[in-house]
């Protein structure tokens, strides 16, 4: 069962939240880890906060300019169903600061829900939860408010905090540096996408091939080009399979071995 949830800063009084479509309730680990990172590479919680402040929020459809700047950070296959949706162009800056400051940009989501980790500057601080079990955490505004109780339920994940003062000290926390990490995803995602590149130009020569060989009503030979259509179709399903963009960050942040 998919995990869905939000993570995302708060700066003086804007609050921003990107939705997390599987796997929010590693949000914990993992951006407790990025920004360990991040703040040995930006070395004050000033100058972190000053990246985050130049972040765009995005209100306008997304131009073919804007697919191919921000490919590294997409899931192709389901870009392939609907190019047009900025969480497909961005899927992989769901989880990740580090994406997130990457591209410079993010989808803004109104309310919270499922699990939730918010870096708090104002606070220097951050807090992970989740949303239902904190709403149902809320003090009763009046005393006979039944509707919100302290009421704890079974498997009820406990809030979690830390000071950002406390991050940086923390032992076990990720040795590549915030280029490292980069380097690392852009050097992956060139080889993958050569591997893609191919496979498309291969398809797209086979369909215009099928189209061809129709027009002259040769059916024994469109059954066979339909069978390497097939088979190609495989490649790419192999190929969608195999990038493991989320894997990668979980190694390069010392939380699997490999």
């Amino acid at each position: 069962m998919t995990k869905q949830g939000v993570f995302g800063y708060i700066i003086g009084r804007k609050k921003r939240l990107m939705h997390v479509e599987d796997d929010a309730n590693l949000l914990w680990q993992l951006l407790v880890r990025e920004i360990y990172v991040l703040m040995k590479h930006f070395k004050t919680n000033g100058e972190l906060k000053n990246a985050f402040k130049k972040i765009v929020v995005l209100k306008k459809d997304p131009t073919e300019e804007d697919k191919d700047k921000y490919k590294m950070f997409s899931d192709f296959s389901e870009m392939e169903n609907d190019p047009t949706k900025w969480n497909n162009i961005l899927r992989h800056c769901q989880h990740s600061f580090i994406n997130m400051l990457e591209t410079g940009v993010m989808v803004n989501q109104k309310e919270e829900y499922g699990y939730v980790f918010i870096l708090d500057f104002n606070k220097e601080t951050v807090e992970f939860y989740n949303a239902a079990d904190k709403e149902r955490d809320d003090p009763p505004e009046k005393e006979g408010d039944k509707k919100k109780s302290r009421r704890k339920e079974n498997n009820v994940v406990a809030t979690a905090t830390l000071t950002l003062e406390e991050i940086t000290n923390l032992n076990d926390m990720p040795i590549k540096s915030y280029p490292e990490i980069i380097d690392k995803m852009t050097t992956d995602f060139n080889t993958w996408y050569a591997k893609y590149s191919a496979v498309r130009e291969e398809l797209t020569k086979l369909r215009d091939l099928k189209q061809t060989v129709n027009n002259q009503g040769a059916a024994n030979i469109e059954d066979k080009v339909d069978k390497l259509i097939d088979e190609m179709e495989c490649v790419k399903y192999e190929l969608f399979e195999n990038r493991r963009v989320f894997y990668g960050r979980l190694k390069s942040l010392n939380l699997i071995e490999g």
